[in-house]
């Protein structure tokens, strides 16, 4: 995937009770965007895994703003 997209502007993990760990792969999309794309975390069994789903998001717009 990195071969496609170069690398990522940096790496999360996400796990809960109810999902298996994921890796998400975020880039910068221009100033305001980012984009997220989530695969299931590389294992022995599988090493290669499928895109589970992609994020386009705004972080700055996803700020709880009455929160602060």
């Amino acid at each position: 995937m990195t071969s496609v997209l170069s690398k990522p502007d940096h790496v999360n993990t996400y796990s809960d009770a109810t999902t298996p760990e994921q890796e998400i792969y975020v880039y910068q999309a221009g100033k305001s965007f980012e984009l997220q794309l989530v695969f299931p975390k590389v294992i022995v069994e599988q090493p290669n895994p499928l895109l589970d789903h992609l994020s386009l998001c705004c972080p700055k717009d996803a700020l709880n703003n009455m929160a602060q």
